[in-house]
């Protein structure tokens, strides 16, 4: 602009910012080669235009040069109109007006969103935090854009300039990408060493530099991804196939390396030592089952359907996005093994159509059922068994499968899919019993398979079993063939009760205590279901404590109607395994607090057999005993996890202790395996002194909040709306019935669900009508809001007065967060910072939410 005379001006900035749920926003303006200057935009309504004031801004005669510019971060944006300038303190001023058509729009070296712009003078630096997850060398890799030629850029780790091997300065070629507009992500650096955790990382612009302009959108450590890598070696073993490696690691004696770009080999991509360790297991059960993997045909003709939850599970047989991907290999051709059907399931749930580049880590799914027209019926091969096998568990051993024919169809019954499970089914048997593999002192291996045994006869109590000894009688049962878990289990027996037995109901239950050195199960005549309405009815036992309601007789008695007769009897089993054979983790962050024990709900059959229930329409309540622990804070850690058997692996169920009882409950929607562990993770860039390490220590305990690596959790990140709605669903044990109405959450991102559950709760609303804006980082005053209806449903915050809020900024917090700060503030749910502000307009950092959300459910 050109000014008649120098001297103080007055500026104003004629502007709107109407976008939904708009707040005041900053921007700093610069006169010339001065210092930035911030100006305010509040809030305007409508179609209505606001003006933003500045007063006595210094201004030379003739040219000046006015710059207004975004700060560091994001905001709802606004639109500039014109800038009207007069001259301060001029009693008839004259004002000129500079039209937003006119202003030069060219971006200097700077942020706009997640990409530096214009990176290219000498004395430029840009700094990323990068999370290393394995000390060792190390891959950096930048994705850029580059409209020029070749240009260089010298390479600091924390603050301190890097070497090559050789002890050399090191510095980054960054080749031309045609435009400003493609983005490449082949710029990689490679650092001798680096240790796990937390570092920083600056590319600064020196004068020896090759000189040259580019845009930077971030630096990642170069590993492959993991989830990507199982499902696509997944895929192609279930095609017949194999993937084949080129290339060393760097030291012959780190052994094989994968190739780390599609047309020529580089160093660009390590593997973690959890990827080398899932590819060797692949690698052997290639190998142990390469006569059912290799030799056999697929057969696209094959049905093939899954259901989970009473609904169908989408099905591909190509490798679809967001699907189950299922392909079946049948076996006429190949000698010796003719009677071997394979299905294939690999898990592409929750994934997108660049699932073979980066993946999510599939979720694990429980208590499937598998359909599949097999062509013949049960007369034609009476002695066929299904087998599961999977290299995400158990070495790869096979695992026997429940079945039920319908006509030419079997429906298979599989406990839990992650990555990738192969069913193969055998048509004609030679043997019934599997042969042991592996020695029996070979460690980490589970249990010998149990083989079968007569149920011994059960004994009849004659008086109501209580605290006192049950004196019973022996009578006559018919053996029935059922699995024994161990030996002390198969040395114990069942105690059978009457309707006449059992103790008055107090305060509506009915107790069953046992003796468990005696007994292992009970048995009630189907009868009592009468008898138990609107009761409930315990079994209690040293170290455990079973709630069953009517519902659970009803139902167990629904899903066998026509099977049982009136002499039927229901039968609770309740097995406590030794440690030794429990399958239990022995390191940190596992420690075990309680005994361990298997449960099963079934009523015996008109044909002798035993039919177990599988899941429960509402759940049963299961209360362990604790042991005592040493480290007495272990307590705050507790939880009940059940053992996933296919994968090998405990998974927490959530759970609630009662510390002075040295008990803990959990609410179970099937019976399995079950045991106390304190969970014990930490991480190196939380210690102990750390003001959010209790309540991330806690979080991470209930399994509600993971690190960003193994050993880190980035505390200071910003945390996105979509990860902070996830973690209060989590909190909350939410679930979603339905997907969510936002544009912007497709139904295969790895939120949905979790979006959908808060929207549905009433815990989140879009940042407009049909925008939920995931990716975006949660403000602190939207996450007061969230936080306020979260505390609705959990009972956190008690009908209070409002307290007039006294933080330094109260005035920029908005108006319709001003309600939720004020409650979740005097609930203690959330304070502001130690110089008096609330800072409404800041992103929340992961710190911050975690501690939030254990004040939400402590």
């Amino acid at each position: 602009m050109n000014t008649a005379q120098s001297g103080n001006y007055d500026l104003g900035w004629v502007y709107q910012n109407n976008a939904q749920g708009a707040a005041t926003v900053s921007r700093s303006v610069y006169i010339n080669n001065g210092a930035g200057t911030p100006v305010s935009f509040a809030p305007t309504t409508g179609s209505e235009w606001g003006e933003a004031a500045m007063s006595g801004i210094p201004m030379e005669e003739g040219v000046n040069r006015i710059v207004i510019k975004m700060p560091e971060g994001q905001d709802s944006g606004i639109r500039l109109d014109k800038l009207n300038v007069a001259l301060s303190g001029d009693p008839d001023p004259v004002t000129r007006s500079y039209e937003a058509e006119s202003t030069d729009t060219e971006s200097p070296f700077s942020l706009y969103k997640d990409t530096v712009l214009n990176f290219g003078e000498i004395g430029e630096q840009v700094t990323y935090p990068v999370n290393i997850p394995q000390s060792g060398e190390q891959s950096l890799i930048f994705t850029y854009s580059n409209a020029g030629g070749m240009t260089t850029r010298s390479v600091y780790i924390d603050g301190v300039r890097a070497k090559d091997e050789h002890g050399n300065d090191l510095k980054i070629g960054l080749d031309g990408t045609e435009s400003s507009e493609k983005y490449s992500g082949d710029g990689y650096v490679i650092i001798p060493h680096m240790e796990a955790g937390t570092h920083t990382v600056t590319l600064k612009m020196e004068a020896d530099d090759i000189a040259g302009s580019v845009r930077l959108r971030g630096v990642t450590a170069g590993y492959f991804n993991e989830p990507s890598v199982r499902l696509m070696d997944a895929g192609l073993a279930s095609m017949g196939a194999t993937h084949i490696e080129l290339g060393t690691a760097e030291k012959q004696s780190e052994g094989p390396n994968m190739l780390a770009h599609e047309y020529y080999p580089n160093r660009s991509k390590k593997m973690l030592e959890s990827t080398k360790e899932s590819m060797q297991e692949y690698y052997k059960f290639n190998a142990a089952y390469e006569n059912l993997l290799f030799g056999s045909k697929a057969d696209s003709a094959a049905v093939v359907s899954v259901e989970a939850d009473g609904g169908n599970l989408a099905t591909s047989k190509d490798g679809t996005e967001n699907t189950l991907w299922i392909t079946v290999r049948k076996n006429e051709a190949n000698t010796g093994f003719e009677r071997y059907d394979v299905l294939h399931l690999i898990n592409l749930l929750n994934n997108d159509d660049n699932w073979r580049n980066a993946a999510n880590e599939p979720a694990v799914l429980n208590h499937l059922k598998v359909s599949y027209d097999i062509g013949i019926t049960e007369k034609e091969a009476p002695d066929l068994k299904v087998y599961a096998a999977s290299p995400d568990a158990g070495h790869g051993l096979s695992q026997e499968l429940k079945y039920i024919w319908d006509g030419e169809q079997l429906q298979i019954e599989l406990p839990s899919l992650q990555y990738w499970t192969m069913i193969y089914i055998d048509k004609a048997p030679g043997t019934a019993l599997v042969q042991p593999i592996f020695s029996d002192d070979e460690p980490g291996l589970p249990s010998p398979s149990p083989t079968a045994t007569a149920t011994p006869a059960p004994e009849r109590a004659t008086t109501a079993p209580g605290g006192a000894d049950i004196s019973a009688v022996a009578v006559p049962a018919t053996p029935t063939p059922t699995p024994a878990p161990t030996p002390a289990a198969a040395e114990r027996d069942v105690l059978v009760l009457q309707a006449k037995d059992l103790n008055p109901a107090v305060d509506g239950t009915i107790t069953i205590a046992v003796n468990e050195d005696k007994y292992n199960r009970i048995q009630l005549p189907v009868s009592v279901a009468e008898g138990l309405q609107g009761k409930k009815l315990q079994l209690q036992g040293s170290h455990f404590s079973l709630n069953f309601t009517h519902d659970h007789i009803l139902q167990l008695l629904e899903e066998n109607k026509g099977k049982i007769t009136a002499e039927s009897q229901i039968q609770i089993t309740f097995n406590r395994i030794e440690p030794q054979a429990a399958f239990l983790p022995g390191v940190k962050p596992w420690v075990p607090a309680g005994s361990t024990y298997e449960f099963e709900f079934a009523v015996t059959t008109a044909d002798g057999g035993l039919s177990r229930l599988v899941s429960f329409r509402s759940p049963v309540q299961l209360t362990l005993k604790v042991d005592d622990l040493e480290q007495g804070d272990l307590n705050e850690l507790l939880g009940i996890y059940a053992f996933i058997e296919p994968l090998k692996k405990w998974e927490y169920t959530g759970s609630r202790a009662n510390t002075a009882e040295q008990e803990i409950t959990a609410e179970l929607s099937h019976f399995s395996r079950y045991t106390v562990f304190a969970y014990d993770k930490t991480y190196a860039d939380v210690p102990a002194e750390h003001w959010a390490y209790k309540a991330v220590r806690r979080l991470t305990a209930k399994h509600i909040i993971n690190g960003m690596t193994e050993n880190t959790f980035v505390p200071a990140a910003k945390i996105t709306r979509a990860q902070y709605a996830a973690l209060m669903v989590k909190a909350l044990r939410l679930t979603a019935e339905g997907p969510a109405p936002f544009m912007d959450v497709t139904a295969d991102s790895w939120y949905a669900g979790d979006v959908a559950a808060a929207y549905q709760a009433g815990l989140v609303n879009g940042r407009n009508g049909k925008r939920f804006a995931p990716d975006e980082a949660i403000t602190r005053q939207e996450m007061a809001v969230m936080l306020a209806k979260a505390s609705a449903i959990h009972g956190s915050i008690k009908q209070t007065e409002d307290v007039n809020l006294t933080f330094r900024d109260s005035k920029e917090i908005s108006a319709w967060a001003q309600s939720a700060v004020q409650q979740v503030k005097s609930a203690g749910l959330m304070n502001g910072y130690a110089n008096g502000t609330f800072a409404p307009e800041s992103g929340a950092t992961r710190a911050e939410a975690a501690v939030v959300i254990e004040h939400l459910i402590d």
